[in-house]
């Protein structure tokens, strides 16, 4: 929520449904159901993988570079 408020919006604005697995979330948000989701970090790229679809079809909010040997996943909170 720290992201999202410090790009302007404010919790109030939102409407927050929950689901019940990560991959879920991702399918609602790929499927446009819903306008963004949180997954724990990996599920994105794992996801991907499995139903191979492209990383590039999603955007992450925030995104920040990922270390290749230190942390080899994509991330968006500090």
């Amino acid at each position: 929520m720290r992201e999202i408020e410090d790009a302007g919006v404010s919790e109030r604005e939102l409407h927050i449904e929950y689901a019940s697995t990560h991959e879920a979330v991702i399918e609602r948000a790929f499927s446009k159901k819903c306008d963004f989701g949180f997954v724990r970090t990996a599920e994105l790229e794992r996801y991907c993988g499995v139903k191979h679809v492209s990383l590039s079809t999603f955007r992450v909010f925030a995104a920040r570079e990922p270390s290749p040997r230190a942390f080899p996943y994509g991330a968006s909170t500090r």
